[in-house]
């Protein structure tokens, strides 16, 4: 009995382990037919349209849920009572915090290493982006097509997963656009991204620094 308990407990580790090296797959949709948001992983891949408002759970390629999702109930009237006037307290004291300089500096440090880190693990397998720049007034329309369209062509070299399109429309007056972007990134990462900023904060002088400015 028990050597059957190890060996579950052993396949379960291993599939945790296996499943933090395994990358985790985003996909965001957005244009004028749908709005859509999706996440891999594994065996698995959840995702919710927010046009035709339905969320799906797929599993070895095979939907197992597809569900609606709940609408927002009409919210009742409810007669408003005359709030009580509360006695003002010691609040917190933002302007205190400039005297911790070489403090803030520090955490800003961190959190910037901590994005970039982030960053470094993700891998970029589509960027598209489509927009039809349109304005009331056809030379402001020109005038940002201009600009966007010269920011475009070199960004269209950077990668070949990148691309970028933009384009006049001078017959209406509210731009339009489309966009889809796929990325994905692994679990150990950005667990070992969150602890690197977890043990570089200094977190005893920032709860100290916390409570001596709410004492003020």
């Amino acid at each position: 009995m028990l050597s059957v308990l190890y060996l579950i407990l052993f396949f379960v580790f291993i599939l945790i382990l296996t499943g933090l090296f395994l990358p985790v797959r985003f996909h965001v949709v957005l244009n004028e037919k749908s709005k859509s948001i999706s996440l891999g992983w594994f065996f698995m891949m959840l995702g919710a349209d927010f046009v035709s408002k339905t969320f799906e759970l797929h599993l070895l390629n095979q939907r197992i849920i597809s569900r609606k999702l709940r609408k927002k109930r009409k919210e009742k009237k409810v007669e408003k009572k005359p709030k009580k006037i509360k006695k003002k307290g010691r609040g917190f004291d933002v302007s205190a915090l400039w005297k911790e300089k070489d403090l803030l500096t520090r955490v800003l440090v961190v959190f910037v290493r901590f994005i970039r880190d982030m960053l470094r693990s993700i891998r970029l397998n589509r960027f598209f982006v489509e927009a039809d720049i349109a304005t009331p007034d056809p030379a402001l329309t020109g005038t940002i097509y201009g600009g966007l369209y010269a920011l475009s062509v070199p960004t269209n070299f950077v990668s070949p997963n990148i691309r970028l399109k933009v384009q006049p429309d001078f017959e209406n007056e509210i731009p339009r656009g489309r966009a889809e972007v796929a990325f994905n990134t692994r679990l150990v990462n950005a667990i070992g991204a969150t602890l690197r900023m977890f043990f570089a904060l200094p977190k005893i002088r920032i709860i100290r620094t916390f409570l001596k400015i709410k004492r003020r």
